[in-house]
């Protein structure tokens, strides 16, 4: 019996949208956790014009706050940009999955 090899071609078109989903995924998959973050900030200065005697508003910041210096070791912006860089990556690893195993993979 031969071995049966399959060769691995890769249509440049293929390829090309490929990079430009992965692009768009990073892109879209980092700023959705700044806009989260941007909205929670937002809803609880709000929270805090609307019912000014409730100190929503400082606790809240000082609870988001502390998140962020978890993450960035005492710093909460490198604690938004560790976060930012994750979430680009895992959604880069998700459409690099789905590239693979997709419909009209080049890989199948």
């Amino acid at each position: 019996m031969t071995a049966n090899t399959k060769s691995i071609t890769i249509n440049t078109k293929s390829l090309g949208r490929y990079v430009q989903s992965l692009a768009m995924t990073a892109v879209v998959a980092g700023l959705l956790p700044l806009g989260l973050m941007g909205l929670m900030i937002f809803g609880l200065g709000l929270a805090q014009a609307c019912v000014p005697s409730l100190d929503l508003y400082g606790q809240g910041i000082h609870c988001c706050l502390d998140v962020l210096r978890v993450f960035g070791s005492g710093d909460p912006r490198q604690g938004i940009l560790t976060i930012v860089a994750t979430s680009s990556l895992v959604g880069m690893l998700f459409d690099t999955y789905t590239f693979c195993h997709g419909r009209h993979s080049p890989y199948r």
